[in-house]
């Protein structure tokens, strides 16, 4: 597609861009007419972005001539307009009588009232008047269609033509060839086939790493954050596919299969997880009974679906470049709260690598696909120079959270760090005085004992194994921070 005309209300900063066109073709009453509808997509270069320009298309298709003649317009056009446009068609003279007789094919896509026109001059918007010719006939593929008959191996169609637009002296020359829907709904299959596998293979480290995440120890490790944005994240993918599905019909099946399993990855599995960790990070909370916990729990769930509601109306200024570029940086920072949390409470082995590196292997996936492959269905460009960036900090985050696995806090300065509670701080044991572990029993020795902040006496195996089931003393119920060190 290549510029030309006079003065342009539509201000493209391409010499040459790139134009879809979307056409479904159906017999007319007429003989040898067939009436056109569908969608105008007009590109400033080659890939989608914030100057894309979107018109519904209707006209007709005479197969003798190989003629396609459409109106384009952005807002409803008044039947005078269309009209007129349709009695202009006679004085072409490739084409004959059946045009005019072809009228009421206009009419049927002409009835709008006249002061959309005035509207429409008021925003300064342009439609199209729009003249292809195949360079080959379709009438063969359009009787093989009318009949019932529908191959993938029809040859392609290759076509020349212009764009006019009358209202804003302005003119665009096409020339494109077609490209067979299956072509395009065979991509869609193999993206969603790929993304489906991957996700499964998501799924299944994130179970394995739930199954060994039992204790409350090893849950209290975790934050919440870390785990929340992961969830937000799936969630607002399953959301783009579910989207995706509800919008083409002819693919919903394909679209709704990866929702599914998002939909089940992050709802089911994540956010319990998430909640699990809260509750192990907050014991003072749980301990306020089964209703008071519901309710911080529910306030959790709000707070996340309203996230997530913030995320998706936002998500209408994707079409903005530097905010999708921000909106994935920030979302792929998932493991920063966790970096975070195990260097304030200097807790080490939180995950397994093979889930750290896994995961985060797998939810790049996308992203490799979106700005990495020039072929990408949604005709986004790629962003090489991004997109390897985003990589390297995935990947760094990974790598500092495998280094903390044997010094959590070697990024914290000395003098910045916490004061962590010493359950073997010196004790004097009294000659004479005996000292039980509550919960074996047993005398507690000198050389073998942790003792608590309240000043209660245990082995340390004991304490340890009690506290993966609570996180606070077992005579007085007294919250007692994390056997970290011990672990």
């Amino acid at each position: 597609m290549s510029l030309g005309g006079g003065p342009q209300l539509m201000p493209f900063s391409a010499q040459e861009g790139t134009v879809f066109m979307n056409l479904k073709n159906n017999p007319s009453s007429l003989d040898g007419v067939h009436l056109v509808e569908g969608k105008l997509l007009v590109l400033d270069g080659t890939y989608s972005n914030s100057k894309d320009y979107r018109y519904k298309l209707e006209g007709i298709y005479i197969w003798e001539k190989g003629l396609l003649f459409l109106v384009g317009n952005p807002l409803p056009i008044s039947y005078t307009v269309v009209q007129d446009y349709a009695i202009s068609l006679k004085n072409l003279s490739e084409i004959d009588y059946k045009v005019i007789e072809s009228e009421e094919v206009f009419r049927n896509m002409g009835e709008y009232l006249e002061r959309n026109m005035e509207e429409a001059q008021k925003e300064l918007l342009c439609y199209f008047k729009v003249w292809v010719s195949f360079e080959k006939n379709v009438d063969q593929s359009i009787r093989q269609k009318d009949n019932g008959y529908y191959t993938i191996d029809k040859p392609f169609q290759k076509l020349s033509g212009s764009l006019i637009s009358p209202n804003c002296n302005f003119s665009l020359v096409l020339e494109a060839e077609t490209v067979l829907v299956e072509h395009y709904y065979w991509k869609v299959t193999t993206y969603v086939l790929l993304i489906t596998v991957v996700t499964s293979i998501q799924v299944l480290i994130f179970l394995h790493q739930i199954r060994i995440t039992t204790s409350i120890t090893a849950l209290s490790k975790l934050s919440p954050y870390c785990i929340g944005m992961q969830a937000l994240l799936d969630g607002y993918i399953c959301l783009g596919h579910l989207s995706a599905a509800i919008y083409s019909e002819k693919l919903f099946h394909v679209f709704s299969v990866v929702a599914f399993v998002y939909l089940v990855l992050f709802s089911f599995f994540e956010l319990g997880f998430m909640v699990q960790a809260w509750k192990a990070n907050n014991p003072e909370l749980v301990r306020g009974g089964w209703q008071s916990t519901q309710q911080h729990i529910t306030t959790l769930y709000g707070k996340y679906y309203c996230v997530l509601g913030v995320c998706i109306i936002f998500s209408q200024m994707w079409i903005n470049n530097m905010f999708f570029y921000v909106f994935v940086f920030v979302a792929h920072s998932f493991w920063v709260p966790q970096i975070f949390h195990n260097a304030i409470h200097n807790c080490h082995k939180s995950y397994k690598n093979q889930y750290i590196f896994g995961t985060s292997t797998c939810r790049l996936f996308l992203l490799l696909y979106l700005l990495g492959c020039p072929e990408n269905f949604l005709q986004r460009e790629p962003s090489y120079v991004f997109l390897l960036g985003l990589v390297l900090w995935v990947y760094l985050q990974c790598f500092i959270l495998y280094f903390q696995d044997t010094s959590p806090q070697f990024l914290v300065p000395e003098a910045f760090l916490p004061t962590k509670y010493n359950y073997h701080r010196p004790v004097v044991f009294t000659p004479g005085e005996d000292h039980l572990c509550p919960i074996c029993r047993a005398e507690v020795h000198q050389n073998d004992y942790v003792v608590t902040p309240c000043e209660h006496y245990f082995h340390q195996n004991c304490l340890h194994q009690w506290m993966d089931v609570k996180l606070e003393c077992p005579t007085c119920r007294t919250v007692l921070p994390v056997l970290h060190d011990l672990v």
